[in-house]
């Protein structure tokens, strides 16, 4: 019985850490969009190195050419375009640089930034791609849900639960997410997945664009 009140005493605990972090991001997501000037037109070329800035990295990470992806752990759009993006990674996979960076639409998906500080959070036990995949392959599973669904997907895992929760409850990846965001807004970003390659945006998901554009860079 006590070992039950603690698991749900770390719950409650858990949920309302990430409401405070949730509450965090919006603010600043609002506050970025008000004050951003006009986002760039769309051929505007930005620097790699910008856009990869704190970025996950898959692949080749000395790879001339760099696919950037802005996304969304609960954007039904996103889930479409994970197996798709997979497979692209996996046949470019000495050609490229993959990064991904976070961009949680708080004001339609409610669990998207408690997704992305998951994420984090299991980046600090080395498993960002594990979580990243598990997160996106049964995203209809604990979209729904919520935060407990998503804790489950860190259990599923293998991750430390203990260091895990004590992450979650520390908010110590809200400025990183926030970071993420504020760059994506001024790299004229405003809905997800959206995609640079080699600094140039792509917006929303259309394989052939993508593909089009890496083989166009790798003959450069």
């Amino acid at each position: 019985m006590k070992q039950s009140q603690e698991a749900r005493k770390k719950e409650s605990n858990w949920g309302l850490y990430l409401g405070i972090g949730v509450v965090l991001v919006v603010l600043g997501i609002i506050g970025a969009i008000v004050l951003a000037p006009n986002a760039p037109p769309s051929d505007t070329t930005f620097s790699n190195e910008e856009l990869s800035f704190q970025g996950h990295v898959k692949a080749n990470p000395d790879a001339k050419v760099v696919v950037v992806e802005f996304s969304d752990f609960q954007c039904p759009a996103c889930g479409t375009a994970f197996r798709p993006i997979q497979d692209l990674v996996e046949r470019y996979n000495t050609e490229i640089k993959f990064v991904y960076r976070h961009f949680p639409l708080v004001g339609t998906h409610p669990f998207a930034v408690a997704a992305a500080e998951a994420s984090e959070c299991a980046n600090e036990q080395g498993k960002f791609w594990e979580m990243h995949d598990a997160l996106f392959l049964n995203q209809s599973t604990w979209s729904p849900i919520g935060r407990d669904a998503i804790r489950n997907q860190a259990e599923s895992i293998g991750l430390d639960m203990e260091k895990f929760d004590a992450c979650i409850a520390s908010r110590k990846f809200v400025p990183k997410i926030q970071k993420d965001m504020d760059d994506a807004v001024r790299f004229g970003v405003y809905s997800t997945p959206s995609f640079f390659v080699n600094g140039k945006r792509i917006d929303g998901f259309n394989q052939s664009e993508i593909e089009r554009a890496v083989e166009d860079a790798l003959k450069q």
